[in-house]
């Protein structure tokens, strides 16, 4: 009996190690250098082979801090429901096999869901349902990233 798999992007954001489904990805970018000009404006797009690619504020979207990024800070260029868009990670790292997981459909008048959290080799993995986070028309992405993440206190040991 064959176990299916699927692939996932790997990438860190702040201090999480984060995942989108890789058949969603369909190019990473490294972060172009702007000019002292253009430093000032808040960049919402940027153009890759002559198309204009939306370029969402993951990290506002998600509620962590912004920050100017890295020299390993890239963009995710994936295909969403509404063409392509980007978003910004902190470092990209792999590309690894998951048991075959997939977020349960979407019934109506119930609440997306965003995010599922997986142990690693002892480490958390926040799966990102990408296609659901970039939807402008589902609510509550920051909440339920801030609930996905907020550590698991231990059992408490009776003595």
């Amino acid at each position: 009996m064959t176990r299916r798999t699927t692939q996932y992007l790997t990438f860190g954001l702040d201090h999480h190690f984060c995942a989108i489904p890789a058949a969603v990805v369909k190019e990473i970018c490294p972060i172009a250098k702007s000019d002292p000009a253009n430093d000032q404006k808040r960049v919402n797009a940027f153009e890759l082979r002559g198309v204009v690619i939306p370029l969402i504020n993951f990290r506002q979207l998600l509620g962590l801090n912004d920050h100017e990024g890295g020299s390993d800070s890239r963009i995710v260029v994936v295909d969403c429901l509404h063409g392509f868009q980007g978003i910004q990670v902190d470092a990209v790292q792999s590309v690894i096999d998951l048991p075959a997981l997939s977020f349960p459909d979407l019934v109506p008048g119930e609440q997306p869901i965003y995010f599922e959290r997986v142990q690693i080799q002892g480490h958390m993995l926040v799966l990102i349902n990408i296609l659901h986070c970039l939807n402008p028309s589902f609510k509550g992405v920051e909440e339920a990233f801030h609930s996905i993440t907020r550590p698991v206190p231990a059992k408490i040991r009776a003595s």
